[in-house]
């Protein structure tokens, strides 16, 4: 198994979005069901039995109703360095989307224009869930990415277009405190589209989260009769509107 390196792989684009899972792990799947069928051959000619009567599981190949069986190790030992090599590629006919939900509730301060998110559940569906801890993972990290978005991640200039938002010191940054402790599930709906099943869900927690909380701070502010306000939420930009009963929303 080679990684990353051009010279030894024959085509690619890369991981990016959500093709990891769905595009790189289907094209191990496929790979790994023709070294599975590769040894399955090996291991007939070794015993002088039919390919069709050798079964593999848990790392070993077996022949049907006779005590033989060769294991990963010892088959790959007999063929040599280049006796038992697949390769494999896998091209999606088109796109998988994820699905779902994402519910935020937020309580604003109308004396400070401080926003504070009170609770926060998603529900997603990835198709088929390879990985819990990742799946979970991710999501976490893009609910954190898409509310920073709307909190206070934007660029600044000054009157002569130079940054001035240029470093981590000015640049607004997510906090730990800002963060709610989001309540998280999945629904599987695997899809056709894959030998794995799955959807991934590379922008799934990021896409989500900024509509939602998005959505909460334009609700809180409707009640004041505040409409078209825009990102980013921050305290002074929504104590402006609160106190300008819109107009500069």
């Amino acid at each position: 198994y080679v990684n990353g390196d051009t010279a030894a792989t024959l085509d690619g684009r890369g991981s990016g979005g959500s093709a990891g899972i769905t595009v790189a792990g289907s094209a191990l799947w496929n790979a790994l069901e023709a070294l599975i069928d590769t040894g399955r051959a090996l291991t007939a000619r070794h015993f002088d039995c039919a390919p069709q009567d050798v079964a593999f599981a848990a790392g070993t190949f077996t022949v049907t109703g006779r005590n033989l069986s060769l294991t990963l190790a010892e088959i790959a030992a007999q063929a040599g360095p280049d006796g038992w090599r697949t390769e494999a590629q896998f091209a999606p006919e088109t796109a998988v989307f994820p699905n779902a939900v994402h519910c935020c509730e937020v309580e604003i301060d109308p004396e400070t224009g401080a926003l504070r998110i009170t609770r926060y559940a998603a529900v997603e569906d990835v198709g088929r869930v390879h990985n819990p801890d990742l799946v979970a993972g991710q999501l976490h990290g893009g609910i954190a990415m898409g509310l920073a978005q709307v909190l206070g991640e934007t660029m600044h200039y000054d009157t002569h277009d130079q940054i001035v938002s240029g470093s981590l010191m000015d640049y607004y940054l997510l906090r730990a405190p800002d963060l709610p402790n989001p309540h998280f599930d999945t629904v599987e709906v695997p899809t056709a589209r894959n030998p794995l099943g799955a959807k991934g869900m590379g922008e799934a927690g990021t896409v989500g989260a900024t509509a939602a909380l998005m959505s909460a701070v334009a609700d809180a502010l409707a009640a004041r009769g505040i409409s078209g306000f825009q990102m980013p939420a921050t305290p002074g930009r929504i104590w402006q509107a609160l106190h300008d009963g819109g107009a500069k929303a």
